[in-house]
């Protein structure tokens, strides 16, 4: 079973193309639909959920409110400035002034209950339909429906991978962010702050990333050196894709963006740069925003064996048996993920979305592969080659 967020999140790119777009009555981006009684989009939606019974932020100022000369005025006299998707007090204002309620927004208990009333639901159609089945069987049995592609324990996995991906990466994500917010309060704009920068992003993204692998039971199962050999190999070129899911859900101020983007120029240059920006933008425009799809891929992609074709002899090797294993899971997991698309969009639709992520990623994984490569050979970034490395082998007491 599916949480609410993975329902609105999972609409088709691939629909029916002359059908009108309706804008989000917060950001004016492409709405999704009714959410919380507004028409809004995905990211707005998952932001009014995260704030909308924080009401201390709408008493703190806007931080763009002496810069900005197009601020508009709402019912109670308040303003909006016209950075509306970087500016958190004045987001959370403009939820309220469009109708969204923060009553619709279901508590811990409302949840549970919600999941207890679909359970009893789906055991009641369950017996229904093997009451009729004994009065009237039909030929038509043998033949598999949408529906016997997936079977409850595969959408109660799905749940709990979009779940741990929330409890786990993003919140140890946005934590450790705003620790590295407050060390750089007075951020300089020198080369070894820009260096330092990097550096710290990456290793929280390395850190949620491996935070989120690990309360999955399929990674928890494998053995020291089996996991040992995927994190050595794979974490570091799963950066990117990784980075994007979170940026799907988590917010960051415009400053923060201008921070970030200033320190990956300054490192990379602005021919690489360029293209980094280029398949981040490729990636919002072409991939499903459904995160069961887009976080099992990350699954999927992390039990390569290994990731990159170029072989490099200073990592670890595991059996021929081991890669058998391995390959077995990632089978499995490319199976529950086709079956899902399957039931979820027709057959062309399915097929799309499939093609669609295998092409962003390798376009991902051709930054990923320059701007590593970038930072293993420089001299100034001997510092922070190793960091990266110690990140993902904390398991390195092993032989």
């Amino acid at each position: 079973m599916l949480s609410q967020t993975l329902k609105v999140r999972s609409q088709s790119k691939y629909r029916d193309s002359t059908a009108p777009v309706r804008n989000c009555f917060v950001c004016g981006s492409k709405a999704l639909g009714v959410n919380f009684g507004a028409l809004t989009c995905a990211p707005c939606k998952a932001f009014f959920r995260r704030n909308a019974r924080r009401k201390e932020v709408l008493q703190i100022q806007c931080q763009h409110e002496d810069l900005d000369h197009s601020i508009n005025q709402c019912n109670d006299n308040m303003s909006i400035c016209s950075e509306l998707r970087h500016c958190t007090t004045c987001r959370l204002r403009r939820c309220f002034e469009v109708g969204m309620n923060a009553s619709l927004v279901r508590s811990d208990e409302e949840k549970q209950r919600y999941k207890q009333i679909i359970l009893v639901n789906r055991q009641r159609r369950r017996s229904s339909i093997k009451l009729l089945t004994r009065r009237a069987p039909q030929i038509s049995e043998t033949i598999p429906s949408d529906n016997a592609l997936l079977k409850e324990k595969d959408w109660r996995f799905l749940s709990k991978i979009v779940d741990a991906y929330e409890n786990y990466c993003l919140k140890k994500f946005i934590e450790n962010r705003k620790n590295i917010i407050n060390n750089e309060i007075n951020f300089d704009n020198k080369p070894s702050a820009n260096i330092n920068h990097y550096k710290e992003v990456c290793l929280n993204n390395i850190k949620s990333f491996l935070s989120f692998l690990l309360s999955i039971p399929t990674v928890q199962s494998l053995s020291a050196n089996n996991r040992y050999y995927l994190f050595k190999h794979n974490i570091r070129s799963l950066l990117l894709p990784n980075f994007h899911e979170i940026e799907q859900t988590c917010f960051s101020e415009s400053w923060q963006v201008n921070i970030d983007n200033a320190a990956t120029e300054f490192i990379f240059g602005k021919t690489l740069f360029d293209d980094f920006v280029q398949i981040r933008k490729k990636a919002e425009s072409v991939l499903i925003t459904d995160p069961a799809v887009t976080r099992l891929w990350l699954i999927i992609l992390f039990f390569s064996t290994p990731l990159l074709c170029l072989y490099d002899r200073s990592l670890p090797n595991i059996s021929k048996e081991s890669r058998l294993d391995i390959n077995k899971i990632q089978n499995s997991f490319t199976t529950l993920l086709w079956n899902y698309l399957s039931h979820r969009h027709e057959y062309f639709d399915a097929t799309q979305i499939f093609s669609n992520l295998i092409y962003i990623y390798l376009q991902m994984q051709r930054i990923s592969q320059a701007m590593n490569h970038e930072v293993q050979m420089r001299n100034d970034l001997v510092d922070m080659n190793q960091a990266f490395n110690q990140a993902v082998a904390f398991e390195s007491d092993m032989e």
